[in-house]
C-alpha cells in the first residue's frame, strides 16, 4: 500500500501544472503577476520580452539560453535555475507556458 501511494504521489509531481511548479519551486516568491520588485520582472514584464516564445523560455530554464529580461541582474536567477535541473522537457515547458500566460 506504502508503494501505491508513493507511487501516487510521485505521479503527482511528473504531470503537474505549470503553475503549481511555478509556486512549489518558490518563484511566486520574487515573480508577481503585474508587479516588477528590484529582485524579479513581473509576468507580465516576462511576456512582453519572450512575445510568447516558449522554446526560448525553456531553452532559458534549461541554462542555455541568454536572458531577455533584466540581463544585467541574470546572475541573481542562477541558483534559481539550478533548482529547475530536475523537471522534464515537458514540465520544463509547462513552467515556460504558465509564465508566458498560455
Amino acid at each position: 500500500m506504502k508503494g501505491l501511494l508513493l507511487s501516487l504521489g510521485l505521479a503527482g509531481l511528473v504531470f503537474a501544472g505549470g503553475e503549481s511548479i511555478f509556486n512549489s519551486k518558490g518563484c511566486n516568491a520574487c515573480h508577481k503577476p503585474d508587479q516588477d520588485t528590484p529582485m524579479a520582472p513581473s509576468l507580465k514584464t516576462i511576456q512582453g520580452k519572450y512575445g510568447g516564445d516558449v522554446d526560448a523560455m525553456v531553452k532559458y530554464l534549461k541554462g542555455q539560453g541568454s536572458p531577455k529580461v533584466w540581463p544585467e541582474k541574470a546572475a541573481i536567477m542562477n541558483p534559481q535555475l539550478d533548482r529547475l535541473k530536475g523537471l522534464s522537457d515537458s514540465e520544463l515547458k509547462a513552467l515556460a507556458e504558465y509564465m508566458l500566460g498560455k
